[in-house]
């Protein structure tokens, strides 16, 4: 008999699956490394979240600007995953286990992650195409009217179709949700059997929208390099530029997190069993971690708040070094005056 058989209670050799444990042996190793990166990483953008948040509140510029609206939503939509999706995911990758397990917050956790995936990626999407809008068609933006029908029924309307779209998804639809609490997402919402409804899901929220961010990113920096030629520098670059690279980072952290798992649904490269696709579809959740950080570097206004924050910190570390350099003096310059006074 084989080393790797066991007899089972009738004496009968029985043969374990020692690539099943060793399977489940490298996903256990994979969830504690995501554990550590993403808790690092979720700690360390909590507080650029909230700066960000409190300098935009206090300037109204930046929060009354029509091109920074969308960016706005991208920014809180981005926290409330930050706060309300990835601390369970966080959970469960600690634990190995949703907990506590419960019709409740199996059905929040699908509903929370599939709505903010889903609404980021529309509204991503929409800053990619209305970017175009406010750098070569400004005049369509000349009156409350056309602001209502170009800005703000577009945002609108990818607010409400994610939310009724992801509320039908996992509460509307008429099937039973049976629960795995040993799974991410406690499984996978009872919908997703519904093959036509699941393919709409991933190509139109999540393959079709990737596509157009990375055509709309790329169109939009070869048009104002190509504007920018024909006009030698006579347009506001200075405004142009700031508006096409607010996009380009921000666009290019969305690629970077999303076409790999999009690339292997498409070409299935990486098996669904695999450690590396546990990796991938976990990828998004770093977008929500570093997007504070792009952000910041894209509004020279903060970045300039930052610089000044720190440029005082370093004024008052070197000050009671002068001082105490100087002391010495001072106390020795005294004595000789009281000395002639007595």
């Amino acid at each position: 008999m084989n080393s790797n058989d066991e007899q089972n209670a009738t004496g009968e050799p029985m043969v374990t699956n020692n690539n099943a444990i060793d399977s489940i042996e490298d996903i256990l190793i994979a969830n504690n490394i995501q554990y550590i990166i993403l808790q690092l990483f979720q700690l360390i953008s909590i507080p650029c979240y909230l700066f960000l948040f409190y300098h935009i509140w206090k300037r109204s510029t930046i929060r009354k600007a029509i091109d920074m609206h969308v960016f706005i939503l991208i920014l809180l939509l981005s926290f409330i995953t930050l706060i309300g999706d990835i601390s369970v995911f966080l959970h469960y990758l600690r634990i190995n286990s949703v907990w506590p397990c419960n019709h409740s917050l199996c059905l929040y956790w699908m509903w929370i992650d599939n709505l903010c995936y889903t609404l980021g990626m529309w509204l991503m999407t929409w800053a990619s195409i209305e970017r175009h809008i406010l750098i070569f068609h400004r005049n369509l933006l000349n009156t409350f009217k056309k602001r209502l029908i170009v800005h703000y029924i577009p945002l609108t309307l990818c607010i409400v179709y994610c939310c009724i779209y992801s509320s039908y998804l996992i509460f509307g639809y008429p099937c039973e949700n049976v629960f795995d609490c040993a799974s991410v997402l406690c499984g996978s919402a009872c919908a997703y059997n519904d093959f036509n409804l699941a393919q709409y899901d991933t190509i139109t929220n999540s393959i079709v929208t990737t596509i157009l961010i990375v055509l709309c990113s790329i169109s939009l920096l070869f048009r104002v390099l190509w504007r920018k030629y024909r006009s030698h520098q006579r347009l506001r670059w200075s405004k142009i530029r700031k508006m096409t690279i607010q996009l380009l980072s921000i666009s290019c952290l969305y690629m970077i997190t999303t076409i790999p798992i999009n690339s292997e649904y498409l070409i299935g490269f990486v098996s669904m069993e695999s450690v590396g696709y546990t990796y991938l579809s976990n990828m998004m959740y770093l977008l929500y971690c570093f997007l504070p950080f792009v952000c910041l570097t894209t509004l020279p206004e903060l970045r300039q708040k930052v610089q000044i924050c720190h440029f005082h910190r370093r004024h008052r570390a070197v000050a009671p070094l002068f001082l105490l350099h100087k002391t010495p003096k001072m106390i020795h310059t005294r004595l000789p005056l009281n000395k002639n006074n007595n």
